[in-house]
């Protein structure tokens, strides 16, 4: 009799021991699933940072180039009104 209540002792142990392993087991999945997610999260951010960073290289570089040509355009006209005085004050001085 001591065999056997020895035996269900040792199987209630045995089982115990079971639950505890299978409980830290499923906290640990259900962490693995929690941190899978924040990183899936922190990706999509990421990734939305990148898209406006993008947006934002893209409009500047818009600028730049309305820029470079104003620029060009100031230049041109500030050469031909550089020009036609030039032109005018060697005509009035030949007449």
């Amino acid at each position: 009799m001591e065999k056997a209540e020895a035996s269900e002792r040792l199987d209630r142990e045995h089982l115990s021991k079971i639950k505890e392993h299978e409980r830290k087991y499923a906290d640990l999945e259900a962490k693995m699933r929690e941190d899978s997610m924040l990183s899936r999260i922190r990706d999509a951010e990421n990734s939305q940072h990148v898209a406006e960073l993008s947006q934002k290289i893209s409009q500047l570089e818009m600028k730049v180039g309305l820029l470079r040509s104003c620029s060009r355009n100031i230049f041109q006209v500030f050469l031909l009104n550089t020009y036609h005085y030039t032109f005018i004050n060697s005509r009035t001085k030949l007449c």
